[in-house]
């Protein structure tokens, strides 16, 4: 039994330091935000290293407790400029699509307001990432991580058996999670619980993708069915703060331009703005019914008994 936690300490300590190099490759990157691909690879890499510590935490102890706190305040720092980055380079591609010219002038007048914010968040994410590199405690429980990471292991048949017991009873919690949203899925006006959902699915990913070397390969089917519930359900979310957050910017612009002058070019500002909002109750729409077919098709074909089934190697 020793043999086999060391085995497994191991496992998730080098899960970990994989995840945390990843992050330190990007750095110089999001510092210069010459391409956003750098904010989102730090992001996926913060919240893949956040699941890590979350998954080994029992086994490793109070040093990925501490890393864990200040890995998550890395995933929010980051969060608000990715959002941005996205709904910037969206803009852009919608904007050279529209049908009509008089749909410009809106849609620009947004991009240009979401640039100043993502100005804003550049500078909370620069200097974060300077405290973060400078936090000696942090430093301590990396090394001691990597100290566990270059210890004997022997990922045999009785330490991957080892390991299975100890990891199969939260991937199925995940599992049950959702399962026990099914009621809410089929609300397309559910917000809340789709986009919990997401999260669900994106842990659940995460935890397979971790493990997917300790399970048979038929696993990798199921973690390909976990990423498409999960981009679909992402995309919904943004049609939804779009949806959500358009009327008020519409409300905010009318506010601020009060005389007739301003009021007309008010007008020219929220034709655009008004399209943008149609378009994705359109897109949503069409997204929600994708994703109800991927559901049922799921449903039909037995999906989480057969990922039970292959959990538990019967």
């Amino acid at each position: 039994m020793e043999k086999e936690l060391q085995t497994f300490q191991v496992f998730g300590a080098k899960a970990i330091i994989l995840q945390f190099t990843a992050i330190l490759k990007e750095i110089k990157g999001v510092k210069k935000a010459k391409d956003i691909e750098y904010v989102h690879r730090m992001r996926v890499a913060s919240r893949r290293l956040r699941r890590n510590l979350i998954v080994f935490e029992d086994i490793i102890g109070k040093d990925a407790t501490i890393a864990r706190k200040k890995i998550k305040k890395l995933t929010q720092t980051l969060g608000n400029a990715r959002d941005y980055d996205v709904q910037i380079e969206f803009l852009e591609r919608f904007k050279s699509k529209l049908p009509s010219e008089d749909y410009i002038p809106g849609i620009t007048n947004l991009q240009l307001n979401l640039q100043d914010k993502r100005k804003k968040e550049q500078k909370k994410i620069v200097r974060f990432l300077d405290n973060l590199l400078k936090d000696k405690k942090l430093k301590k429980n990396l090394r001691n991580i990597n100290k566990l990471k270059n210890k004997k292991a022997n990922l045999d048949e009785q330490a991957r058996i080892f390991i299975q017991s100890n990891v199969n009873a939260r991937i199925l919690s995940l599992l049950n999670q959702i399962l026990s949203k099914e009621d809410y899925l089929y609300d397309p006006s559910a917000k809340k619980e789709l986009h919990e959902t997401r999260i669900l699915f994106k842990f659940l990913r995460y935890e397979l993708e971790i493990f997917q070397d300790i399970y048979p390969e038929k696993i990798k089917s199921y973690i390909d069915t976990t990423k498409e519930f999960q981009a679909l359900l992402g995309c919904i979310h943004d049609c939804d703060v779009w949806i959500d957050s358009l009327p008020e910017f519409i409300r905010k612009m009318q506010k601020d331009n009060k005389n007739d002058e301003q009021r007309a070019h008010y007008e020219r500002l929220k034709t655009g703005l008004v399209f943008l909002s149609e378009d994705r109750e359109k897109e949503r729409e069409r997204l929600y019914m994708e994703f109800m077919n991927l559901w049922k098709k799921s449903k039909d074909n037995h999906l989480s008994t057969q990922f039970q089934e292959i959990l538990y190697l019967k």
